[in-house]
This record gives structure tokens, sequence and C-alpha cells, in this order.
């Protein structure tokens, strides 16, 4: 498995299962975020990029809401 997913506070992470083995080249590009059963949840320069240009979107999804219904009060 290897996949994108986006989880609030943290951004974009690339997640890789036990399957995959990362190249050695690869290694010193990505930083380990954390693990859970063998899987890691990692930040290379694309999450990064992602992180910098959507952001921390479902945060700001609730700072719109919010204001929303400060306004609609």
């Amino acid at each position: 498995m290897c996949s994108v997913v986006y989880i609030p506070m943290l951004g974009y992470l690339l997640v890789l299962g036990t399957e995959v083995n990362m190249p050695k080249q690869a290694e010193d590009k990505v930083e380990m975020i954390y693990e859970v059963d063998g899987v890691r949840h990692m930040k290379n320069a694309r999450m990064r990029a992602l992180d910098a240009s959507i952001g921390d979107i479902k945060m700001e999804i609730y700072d719109i809401e919010t204001t929303a219904m400060l306004r609609y009060r």
C-alpha cells in the first residue's frame, strides 16, 4: 500500500504499508512522522508542498462555519 492521506493538524502524509520497501536513495528525502502497526506515515517534499498550497483545510472550513454561525445569530 502506498497512498496519501490528510490528517488535521498534521497535514498531508505519505502512507507506506509494511510491504513497501523504501529505496536507499529516498530515505534521506522523507521524514518519519509516526508508525502504527508497521504502517509508516511520512513527509516528503511533495507533502510539504501540499501543506503549503492547500494548508490545513479542515481547520479553515471550521473557521468559515463558525463565522457563518456567529453572523447568523
